[in-house]
């Protein structure tokens, strides 16, 4: 049902992370280390002919996890970078996979202790939620000295680090390994080795007070968040063995044991959502190899995909394309850093084809049609949901479901839209097919 495939090496490299797919590219972004210039640097891979492309080669340049601004269909990369006087500091990076185009800023007021790591967007404020941690002990060059803390950069002022707030600070300085938005809450993963691994929770209109999901006393692990229209998840390590645990209404919880727990090294228990199916990377640092499964929701049921992968895989390093593929980046130690990207691909794939008017009006009832085809010939008798999108992550879209049809004969589902009286400027939609 998946194959698993190493799509390409990128010598010296620390980590490559696969972070969108437009036009046949695959974009990767590449951290520093490993880099005899030291400078981090953006790549576009070629998926036909196999050629990698330097974008561009950015000084200090590591940036972990990122979103989609879903309007401008513009990436969002969040980590660190130099400032001119070659001292790191939390910033981000917005990449215009249109006309190849990348803009950087940094906060003046943090240093390495202040490194942007986790993020997700909040439809409901329209904003950036942005976790960070301690990077390599330091703590001077910064107003803010403990990592831990949690930041709110609105869409509208990316560029603006004025307009940046550091709303919260974990107790214990963790690091915020990820962040995840689903309906009015907003999930984290927190770590520090020793003493701290957990998942947390608060509401998205108020980020100060926070409580727990799950804590663990295995802290030899990272948990890791990610949340999707429907469904939030988590993975984490527990009770001697690496669990998943996932949500449909942020309440009721199901759970599956992937495999045994190995605390003899820092492990990494990344997951991510697609359609029914969560995938779990187990990133194992001291070993640098990486173990992958699949659950599939509906059932329970665990699917071993692949042991021993080389390379470990961290931070949110997956990319779906929406169709078939599933891509992972991984990193290894041999002889200087090299870097993998892995694509995990669906053999059957699925096409589906979302018609909407192209200029509505408030008030307007509108019909929205989805076509569902194997690539060739239509797909009927399942289910197509409906979205009226509130945002767009790197990973997959969130927002509000408008309704559910089943395909016909030739494919096509539809369902009726009444657009708000309020609504202003773009809308988007979404059709989502989970099989």
């Amino acid at each position: 049902m998946v194959l698993v495939s190493e799509l390409l090496r990128i010598s010296s490299s620390q980590e490559p992370v696969p972070i969108f797919v437009k036009d046949n590219y695959l974009y990767i972004s590449a951290n520093r280390a490993g880099f005899a210039d030291a400078n981090g640097r953006i790549y576009k891979y070629a998926l036909d002919t196999g050629s990698l492309t330097e974008i561009k080669a950015i000084p200090g340049y590591a940036m972990w996890e990122g979103v989609v601004e879903y309007i401008s269909g513009k990436i969002v990369k969040v980590g660190q970078l130099n400032d001119p006087n070659g001292v790191l500091r939390s910033g981000i990076a917005v990449i215009d996979p249109s006309t190849d185009s990348i803009t950087t800023t940094y906060h003046p007021n943090t240093a390495d202790c202040n490194e942007f790591i986790g993020v997700a967007y909040d439809y409901n404020n329209n904003s950036m939620i942005v976790g960070e941690r301690v990077y390599g002990g330091a703590t001077s060059g910064s107003n803010w000295p403990n990592g831990g803390g949690l930041w709110t950069i609105p869409a509208e002022s990316l560029l603006d680090p004025s307009r940046w707030s550091r709303v919260y600070e974990f107790p214990n300085n963790p690091e915020v390994t990820s962040v995840a938005v689903f309906r009015d809450a907003v999930y984290v993963g927190l770590y520090r080795g020793g003493s701290v691994a957990k998942v947390v929770r608060a509401s998205a209109t108020n980020l100060t007070a926070w409580t727990d999901v799950e804590s663990t006393t295995t802290t030899t692990a990272r948990p890791y968040v990610d949340a999707e229209d429907n469904m939030v998840a988590y993975g984490l390590a527990t009770g001697g063995n690496y669990v998943v645990r996932w949500s449909t209404d942020g309440s009721t919880w199901s759970s599956a044991t992937v495999a045994s727990a190995d605390t003899t090294q820092e492990t990494l228990v990344n997951v991510k959502i697609v359609g029914k199916y969560i995938f779990v990377a187990i990133g194992k640092l001291s070993s640098w190899r990486t173990d992958l499964y699949m659950v599939d929701t509906s059932t329970g049921t665990v699917t071993t995909l692949q042991t021993g992968l080389n390379g470990a895989t961290a931070n949110k390093q997956f990319y779906y394309d929406g169709s078939q593929n599933l891509y992972m980046g991984t990193a290894y130690l041999v002889s200087g850093y090299i870097g993998s990207i892995y694509k995990i691909a669906f053999d059957n794939k699925r096409v589906l084809v979302l018609n909407a008017p192209a200029s509505v009006s408030p008030g307007q009832a509108i019909t929205l049609t989805a076509t569902l085809t194997d690539g060739t010939n239509p797909v009927p008798n399942v289910t197509i949901e409906f979205y009226m999108v509130n945002s767009v992550d790197i990973y997959s879209p969130v927002g509000t479901l408008i309704g559910t049809a089943t395909t016909d004969s030739n494919g096509k589902a539809s369902v009726s839209y009444t657009v708000p009286s309020t609504a202003k400027g773009k809308l988007l939609f979404a059709a989502i097919y989970k099989g």
